[in-house]
């Protein structure tokens, strides 16, 4: 009975394994296009292949949307903050509620018209502001 559950455990880890992998396929081809085999993957993962081509850290970097310098050693640490950055920004955006099409139409506007925006977006906030405390900027002479 114990080599059954052995055997069924390690039958639903390496399950598990391949579809994750399958999954990783599945991606990169939806961002790429590209097509790779699970070999190459698996080789380069377990170090039995340390040079990928060009076209495959191009895929994977375009997949999770990082430079294909993200992938060597010599990597720039300080450019992982950059992409923090803009995960966070991403995670900002989201939790606004702003949506795709808003955010084009915002990034289609030319420098006047995000300043025009980013004056009603403040007067906006600034009313619904006053609106759930009126006494918040009541000066001393109307008070």
């Amino acid at each position: 009975m114990s080599r059954f559950i052995l055997l069924t455990v390690n039958g639903l880890a390496n399950g598990a394994i391949l579809a994750l992998a399958a999954l990783g396929f599945v991606l990169i081809y939806k961002a790429t296009g590209e097509e790779f085999s699970g070999t190459t993957i698996w080789k380069l993962r377990n170090g039995q292949q340390t040079n990928p081509q060009m076209r495959l850290v191009q895929a994977l970097a375009k997949t999770f949307g990082v430079e294909p310098a993200f992938f060597f050693e010599d990597y720039d640490e300080g450019k992982l903050g950059l992409v923090q950055e803009q995960v966070e920004l991403l995670a900002l955006v989201r939790d606004a509620g702003i949506t795709s099409a808003e955010l084009r139409a915002i990034l289609g506007m030319d420098a006047a018209g995000r300043r025009a925006l980013a004056g009603l977006i403040g007067r906006a906030a600034r009313a619904e502001a006053q609106a759930a405390d009126p006494n918040q900027d009541e000066s001393p002479e109307t008070g």
